[in-house]
């Protein structure tokens, strides 16, 4: 009898033989192992090693309508010879086939690769490694996938809809970007929080930027408040804060500024017995202040309202010859250089040794700049770069009468000082006064010239007062290199007093 099928037999022990190896019909050995053997048509059945016969006998059990399948030990199972019908839930008989429709359609639609239908329409798919060669996925051929050959380190899209419908674009994952160079490598994202931004960047120049209200500090880093910025490398004994641009130094309760502008000294002002406030005056010498409404009593620490009926300055009626001040509530005179007070303290004569300044009614000097009274080497200057509207102007101590920030002309016509650099520049900019009615300390500025009150000026009594308000001169509050020019009520001891 033919042999047809070896089985190898699972070893027991190592004293197994044919003799107890239980085979059915035959045995061998092979390698000292027993294996059994089948006859020809029969096999070894339900997954043992043994027991031989035909797959009919599986089948006859089985019990299946239509049609029944084994093969070797495995379990038999029932199939159904029509393609119109399937196999139902019980496993052994066969019904109406409910993927019919599904078939047909497929079938009509003849894809390349597989297929499958939805709301009743049939579509074809690509097996992996493939896609569909239409961009609206109603082909029936496929095409070798354009990403595999693509050479993308992350990800990769052939339908993006920044290309062509079958061209391969590169992506990456969160944390990485596409290298514009190559167009496939990854590199490590740069975001605002990667570079130490503390809030906004710029990616394509790899800076920081701030929000509206903030500016970068030096660290280039860090985003703070304008007046935190300007402060930041200016050393103050107490405190800073920013006006109009420019850190400005202050003191605790109880302490007043230096003339250096940062140091911070004990206030003498509390012996002083004033009514309202207090102030430093150009030698850092505390005097009472009142209000824009009030002046001070002959005292000079009470404040009193001011009576339209009367004078509102000591200076009004003293006398002097020239130029006329305050100092703690009493009226002094004072002479240009070149002159001394005679003996009535009061008259300016030519000094014995000096040729006498004689004061002109335009207070410009001939090199063009305007000079206080107070020092002939300091003249008002113009301050930051370029010649801009709205930008300030200060008091320097050395002046460059060469340099065009510190040049100026009066136009007596039109009674407005302007600024000779601004000219230069393409620009018309006139010296321009915050207020034409407050006499407490208010901004000066230069403004684009025009018909404004604010911008004329007449040059009288050694000050350059305001035309529409002669009570208002500009002013240097106190006499430090860089103080701002201002305006105050006339006749202060550090109102403007030009001469030639």
């Amino acid at each position: 009898m033919k042999v047809i099928g070896l089985i190898g037999l699972i070893t027991v022990s190592t004293s197994q033989t044919c003799d107890n190896a239980r085979c059915s019909d035959y045995c061998y050995m092979a390698d000292s192992t027993p294996l059994c053997a089948c006859p020809v048509g029969e096999m070894l059945l339900y997954g043992r090693t043994t027991t031989c016969g035909t797959p009919n006998q599986l089948c006859t059990q089985k019990a299946c309508s239509d049609i029944c399948y084994s093969t070797g030990a495995e379990i038999a199972q029932c199939g159904c010879s029509d393609q119109s019908e399937s196999l139902q839930d019980d496993g052994l008989t066969c019904g109406p086939n409910p993927q019919l429709e599904y078939i047909s359609l497929c079938d009509a639609k003849n894809c390349d690769g597989g297929c499958y239908v939805e709301s009743g329409v049939a579509f074809c798919t690509c097996p992996e490694g493939e896609i569909l060669s239409d961009e609206n996925q109603e082909g029936l051929t496929c095409i070798p996938d354009p990403c595999l050959t693509a050479g993308c380190e992350g990800g990769c899209v052939y339908n993006s809809a920044f290309s062509e419908y079958g061209v391969p674009v590169c992506s990456c994952p969160a944390g990485f970007r596409l290298d514009t160079s190559d167009g496939t490598s990854c590199l490590a994202e740069t975001t605002c929080e990667s570079l130490g931004c503390s809030h906004t960047c710029n990616l394509l120049t790899r800076t920081c930027t701030c929000p509206m209200g903030l500016v970068l500090s030096n660290n280039e880093l860090d985003c703070v408040s304008t007046a935190t910025a300007i402060c930041e490398d200016n050393v103050c004994d107490h405190f800073c804060y920013a006006e109009n641009g420019s850190p400005i130094c202050g003191c605790e309760a109880g302490w007043v500024l230096f003339l250096d502008g940062k140091t911070c000294l004990e206030d003498e002002c509390h012996g002083l017995g004033c009514s309202h406030t207090c102030g430093l005056g150009i030698w850092n010498v505390a005097e009472c202040q009142c209000p824009d409404s009030m002046e001070l009593d002959t005292d000079g620490k009470t404040c009193i309202p001011l009576d339209p009926n009367r004078s509102s300055s000591l200076c009004d009626n003293f006398g002097c010859s020239v130029a006329c001040f305050e100092e703690d509530g009493v009226a002094k005179c004072a002479c240009p250089n070149g002159e001394d007070l005679d003996t009535d303290e009061k008259t300016c004569i030519p000094s014995e040794d000096d040729t006498p300044h004689v004061p002109q009614t335009n207070y410009i000097r001939s090199d063009k700049t305007i000079r206080p009274f107070a020092s002939q080497n300091g003249c008002i200057h113009k301050k930051y770069n370029g010649f801009n509207a709205g930008e300030k102007l200060a008091y320097i101590l050395n002046c460059d009468a060469d340099n065009i920030k510190n040049q100026w002309e009066y136009l007596e016509d039109t009674q407005q000082i302007r600024s000779i650099g601004s000219v230069t520049k393409g620009k018309n900019l006139c010296v321009q006064a915050k207020s034409d009615t407050k006499l407490g300390l208010s901004a000066v500025k230069i403004e684009e010239c025009d018909d404004n009150d604010k911008q004329k000026w007449v040059m009288k009594d050694g000050e350059i007062r305001m035309a529409v308000n002669e009570m208002i001169c500009l002013v240097v509050p106190y006499t430090h290199d860089g103080e701002w020019i201002r305006t105050r009520g006339c006749n202060w001891k550090n109102t403007f007093l030009t001469y030639e």
